[in-house]
């Protein structure tokens, strides 16, 4: 299989420790970022202070490079959907191709879901607050459907800030608008192997009139631990739809009243 970490920041340089032990060494991974590490990064993000001044892509990579088994390659830039293609791929190795989605805006996850989209490869997305982390899995397979992240989550098709490509990166002044606990990154990184480690050696082996009970969105906040099934999206799809149904229809009578006064 063929990994792509995009971002190699809070989320990123947690997830690579145990990744390069769970993959064998016929597996590679690409590191990318464009990100360049500063003393502000320092308190939750896993490097060593002489990477300070390096691209965290370069930084994660000679980090593990020797204790990996796999290939490590590294793209010292920010990905976006326009610098990679898997043309000439057969299906399988498209479907074998994961993008690990660690970027913390919705305009880099909405690219890899694009991406996802039109070459039909895989991806498993973290993001976190301050204490509040998630991740969530995804392939075409999904599109549209209440097991797609833009459905239950539709920020990700609205949300245009925060986009690396055209702003600073995570420096310490754009810290301390938006802090994150160490913790929570930590629990990003973990929901993204969780839902990594099972739908590469578990979700095969389950039968097809079993896969509503496949985990698809795994997330914490301070107080709880949650995994959603694909059975539970389905369910808080169909909630959302009622509500909505009973929304317009409230605002319905609201009108037709005030036209008959």
């Amino acid at each position: 299989m063929y990994y792509h970490i995009i971002g190699a920041g809070g989320v990123g340089s947690w997830l690579m420790p145990a990744l390069v032990k769970l993959i064998p060494s016929t597996d590679k991974i690409t590191i990318w970022d464009g990100d360049t590490l500063e003393e502000g990064n320092m308190d939750r993000q896993l490097f060593d202070m002489r990477d300070i001044g390096e691209n965290k892509a370069r930084a994660l990579s000679r980090k593990y490079r020797d204790e990996a088994a796999c290939d490590i390659l590294v793209q010292a830039r920010y990905f976006t959907r326009g610098t990679f293609t898997l043309a000439g791929e057969s299906d399988t190795d498209r479907y074998d191709t994961f993008f690990l989605g660690c970027a913390d805006n919705h305009p880099a996850r909405r690219e890899i879901l694009e991406l996802c989209d039109m070459e039909g490869c895989r991806s498993i997305i973290g993001g976190n607050g301050y204490t509040d982390a998630d991740a969530y899995y995804y392939h075409r397979d999904q599109m549209g459907s209440y097991c797609d992240p833009r459905e239950y989550y539709p920020d990700i098709l609205t949300d245009n800030t925060g986009s690396p490509v055209h702003a600073d990166g995570c420096t310490g002044e754009a810290q301390k608008e938006t802090p994150q606990l160490v913790l929570a990154n930590y629990w990003a990184a973990a929901h993204m192997l969780h839902l990594l480690w099972y739908h590469t050696e578990i979700a095969h082996t389950i039968p097809e009139d079993m896969r509503e009970h496949i985990p698809m969105l795994s997330r914490n906040s301070a107080y709880m631990f949650e995994t959603k099934r694909a059975e539970c999206l389905r369910d808080e799809h169909e909630m959302r739809e009622e509500q909505a149904i009973t929304r317009l229809l409230i605002d319905r009578d609201r009108d037709e009243a005030e036209v008959a006064v």
